[in-house]
């Protein structure tokens, strides 16, 4: 996912193109920048920012959330990320 990519004021206009294409019981997966540890990506999101962002009332339901890495070219191990498997309902 490039959710991580989009300003806050952006973030709502992504959702709603995401929705637009994604069938009722679809499954969207985002990998995005984590606002956990130390060394994080541009950007980073937190948890409460992706449920908000995909929340019921915007026809969303987060399945999960998991810790993860992305590969940079800046980061040994990978920058901190979050996993998310969020159904479209």
């Amino acid at each position: 996912g490039l959710f991580h990519t989009f300003e806050g004021d952006e973030r709502p206009g992504y959702v709603a193109s995401l929705a637009s294409v994604t069938e009722h019981d679809g499954t969207l997966y985002v990998l995005c920048f984590s606002d956990d540890g130390p060394d994080t990506g541009p950007h980073p999101i937190s948890q409460e920012r992706l449920r908000a962002a995909f929340k019921p009332g915007n026809g969303w339901n987060v399945a999960a959330i998991e810790p993860d890495r992305i590969q940079t070219r800046y980061h040994d191990d990978g920058a901190p990320a979050w996993f998310a498997t969020i159904k479209r309902m």
